[in-house]
């Protein structure tokens, strides 16, 4: 983050931020509670963020071949496009049938460009380094649709008072 740190909320005495929403939480209190520290903030020239996505996809007709070898061949593949476009894996995991991403990913970039490139880079990879997959699957490795899910530090609902009481406080 930089120079940036102290133009957008500045580090209170231990290194950490305050908590806007802290009132909202405290119920009238005067306290105040840490939610995010600077570890867990990312940025970018423009931005700073903490946005996770949760991706699920399937395999062509949820045919159950992410199997040993292909399996750790997708978590290889996966993790080196994910570094190369910036994106933070958090968690990742692949069962016979479908695969669970959990990453960190700029705000510029759409989930829906975010699953194209990890999916599309993936069924390149696999299809020649395991050729019997392109036999079994006819050429589609995997199915055109895909879960998102965002993962953020508050719920809606805090989020939701806490613009609903900005008009309040002016």
């Amino acid at each position: 983050m930089g120079e940036r740190e102290g133009a957008v909320i500045p580090p209170d005495s231990s290194g950490g931020y305050t908590d806007p929403l802290a009132p909202l939480r405290d119920s009238g209190s005067s306290t105040t509670i840490k939610v995010v520290k600077r570890k867990d903030w990312k940025s970018t020239g423009t931005a700073v963020y903490s946005i996770r996505y949760h991706f699920v996809w399937s395999t062509k007709y949820r045919r159950p071949v992410l199997v040993p070898p292909v399996d750790a061949s997708l978590k290889e593949t996966l993790l080196a496009f994910a570094a190369e476009r910036g994106y933070e894996v958090l968690a990742l995991e692949a069962m016979p049938d479908h695969v669970h991403v959990f990453l960190s990913a700029p705000p510029k970039e759409a989930p829906a460009a975010i699953a194209k490139v990890l999916k599309g880079a993936t069924a390149r990879t696999l299809f020649t380094r395991h050729p019997e997959l392109r036999k079994r699957l006819g050429g589609h490795l995997w199915n055109p649709s895909y879960y998102v899910g965002t993962a953020g530090e508050v719920s809606a609902e805090t989020i939701r008072r806490y613009i609903e009481a900005q008009k309040e406080e002016e």
